[in-house]
């Protein structure tokens, strides 16, 4: 029995999720690994606004401002969740908690702008999860600027609900 069927009969779990950020992991992927060499990740330096800056201090980002991020290319964002996800369904998950939404709103500036790179992000993201589960199985996190709402399609719903119950 494979391990998340076999977690799922031993804790009575009816659906296991996993958890991944929008770019992969907190910091995208590493440009310099084999198995991320397709994706043509670039290292990106965030550069965060005054708003945010007025805000406490957030270490995370500052690391990501320091060391940067491996942000997927744009053209193959489609390719990556697919095969991330695809995956992830062959191995009997069920869905994904899909976290660090925001960070594109730091390192869109020329990519097209953070309305337009969010939004082709969030279309390749929702059309990957239409595919390889069912039921449109995806929460949201940290994708609660203003400018999210328009791009969500599939799921503002999940984003709607999850808001109302844990917004942060």
């Amino acid at each position: 029995m494979d391990f998340v069927s076999e977690i799922k009969r031993t804790f009575g779990l009816k659906y296991v999720y996993v958890w991944h950020a929008l770019l992969g992991y907190w910091g995208g992927l590493d440009p310099n690994a084999s198995g991320t060499k397709k994706y043509d990740p670039k290292l990106r330096y965030p550069r965060q606004s005054p708003g945010n800056l007025a805000n406490n201090r957030d270490l995370s980002i500052d690391a990501m401002e320091k060391y940067g991020i491996g942000v997927i290319n744009p053209a193959k964002i489609s390719e990556f969740y697919d095969d991330l996800h695809s995956y992830l369904a062959s191995q009997n998950i069920d869905g994904v908690k899909v976290d660090v939404q925001n960070i594109l709103e730091t390192i869109s500036s020329d990519l097209g702008g953070r309305v337009l790179l969010t939004k082709h992000f969030q279309q390749e993201l929702e059309k990957s999860i239409s595919t390889n589960f069912q039921d449109n199985s995806i929460i949201c996190c940290m994708g609660h600027n203003r400018f999210h709402l328009p791009v969500h399609t599939l799921t503002v719903a999940v984003f709607y609900r999850i808001i109302s119950i844990n917004s942060h």
